[in-house]
């Protein structure tokens, strides 16, 4: 370019979902070998019970446990020059340093293909996956284990407040939905940006469910728009993730996620032909759900 300095990024690299649990402290390395094991207890200990004076002790009980063991997957991109690239650099030829920028906007695109693969549908990988009512996560299936099974309604229609509600009591309350004891504790509704947009139409000045306008402080005193920040629904927060399926919508406890580094975010020299001068960026990483059934999921919402 020859008007200015400076790179113009017409490309989308947003990581919502990335950006949500590091905020939260919810990304760690992984120490040891690749395969991310944890422990769990299935269910309780069995001799529990209601005794009399002298009556004998029952066998001996213990609780069930289980080892989810996960594999972190691995992500990648190549830049490289040419030799006369590399000449034109070195002789000044451009405002800025290409292998400079080519590096920085590479490894955005691996962390928003990480992001992408955290939001799709790949066993292990992804939450359209992981928190799911069937299927199998971390070598664990809801078949054998009842836990491993998230909650989630088909709404198959527009959303509603009582979609909402019912999510929401199923996730908190000690006999849980779907026949599965949850007594959750969640954090965050995670939702498109078309799904925060239906939300608040219901509540908007037009809506059907609550005609009442907004009221901000510092504005107009009548806002008929979105208010896309301090959105809520019975007091956990409602956070915009970019690449969720645009007919669902999450209710997770963060604190019950982290991400596993296995591979850092790095670049490495691909060593060839001279003229041509290759750098691969990669990092290799795992989503870890500590329990599946803290977690659920709204499908077949209106877009």
């Amino acid at each position: 370019e020859n008007s200015k300095s400076g790179i113009a990024d017409a490309a989308c690299r947003r990581t919502d979902h990335t950006n949500l649990l590091g905020s939260h402290g919810r990304v760690r390395d992984n120490v040891g070998q690749a395969t991310v094991s944890w422990e769990i207890t299935t269910s309780s200990n069995g001799s529990v019970e209601v005794f009399s004076e002298g009556q004998a002790p029952p066998v001996a009980g213990n609780q069930t446990y289980k080892r989810p063991a996960l594999a972190p997957f691995y992500v990648r991109g190549v830049f490289g020059f040419t030799g006369h690239v590399r000449d034109n650099i070195e002789k000044g030829a451009f405002y800025d340093d290409p292998a400079v920028a080519e590096e920085a906007l590479l490894k955005s695109d691996v962390m928003k293909k990480f992001e992408d693969t955290l939001l799709n549908s790949t066993q292990d990988q992804g939450i359209a996956s992981i928190i799911d009512a069937t299927g199998t996560y971390a070598g664990l299936s809801q078949g054998s284990v009842s836990q491993w099974a998230s909650e989630e309604n088909a709404v198959g229609g527009a959303l509603t407040y009582s979609a909402m509600q019912d999510l929401y009591e199923e996730m908190i309350s000690p006999a849980g939905g779907s026949g599965v004891p949850r007594d959750a504790s969640p954090t965050h509704w995670l939702m498109p940006t078309n799904q925060l947009g239906n939300y608040l139409a219901l509540a908007g000045f037009a809506g059907t469910a609550n005609a009442a306008p907004r009221f901000n402080i510092g504005q107009s005193p009548n806002d008929f728009g979105y208010s896309w920040s301090g959105a809520s629904f019975s007091g956990i927060p409602i956070v915009v993730v970019y690449g969720i399926t645009s007919t669902e919508i999450y209710l997770v406890d963060v604190m019950g996620m982290e991400i596993v580094i296995h591979r850092d975010l790095r670049m490495d020299e691909i060593v060839g032909n001279p003229e041509l001068k290759q750098f691969q960026v990669s990092m290799g990483a795992a989503l870890k759900v500590d329990l599946r059934n803290h977690h659920g999921k709204m499908t077949g919402v209106n877009a």
